[in-house]
């Protein structure tokens, strides 16, 4: 195109515009697959959570009990502590490492404690665009129940998740 004169300019933007509409009917087609696959019970991909392995030939997770043993002691400790930091020190001071033998640090922790795949859960679609501070409507969630093994009972996490909601309201009161 010649995009010195006004038809080619114009013939540009009339390309551009069927681009982007052609990659934003992409981009909904994924997400509509993407969301039937996990109300199927089907694995999306990403990280798999620390206490458990993935089995690709039959699509389901297994424990992996060395893993498992932490995950628990993180919910018995934090049940106990009621502190991410002293979790973590804990941990750290026992010479206990993630799986990619990094130190715990309280962030980690809390994105364990407050994961229900823990249970036996498989939620997706919780977060906006992946972004772990947004999250969207509970109605747009999906939620497969007792969908693989569990680690830690649905009570425990209930009461966990409440603790941390509660240690969060005191720190954010206190400002």
């Amino acid at each position: 195109f010649d995009t010195s004169s006004a038809i080619g300019e114009a013939m540009l933007k009339i390309v551009l515009v069927f681009a982007e509409l052609e990659r934003n009917m992409t981009a909904e087609r994924v997400t509509a697959t993407m969301i039937s696959r996990a109300a199927d019970g089907q694995w999306n991909g990403g990280r798999i959570p620390f206490g458990y392995g993935y089995n690709s030939e039959d699509g389901t997770f297994y424990i992996v009990e060395s893993e498992a043993e932490v995950v628990r002691l993180i919910h018995d400790l934090y049940m106990e502590q009621k502190s991410l930091v002293s979790v973590a020190r804990y941990l750290n001071d026992k010479e206990i490492h993630t799986r990619n033998n990094n130190a715990w640090s309280p962030t980690t922790l809390l994105i364990i404690l407050q994961n229900h795949f823990y249970c036996g859960d498989y939620i997706y679609n919780r977060y906006k665009d992946g972004n772990r501070a947004k999250r969207k409507k509970e109605s747009e969630w999906i939620t497969v129940k007792d969908h693989h093994p569990a680690i830690i009972s649905a009570e425990q996490k209930n009461t966990i998740i409440s603790l941390l909601e509660s240690n969060r309201r005191l720190k954010l009161s206190r400002n």
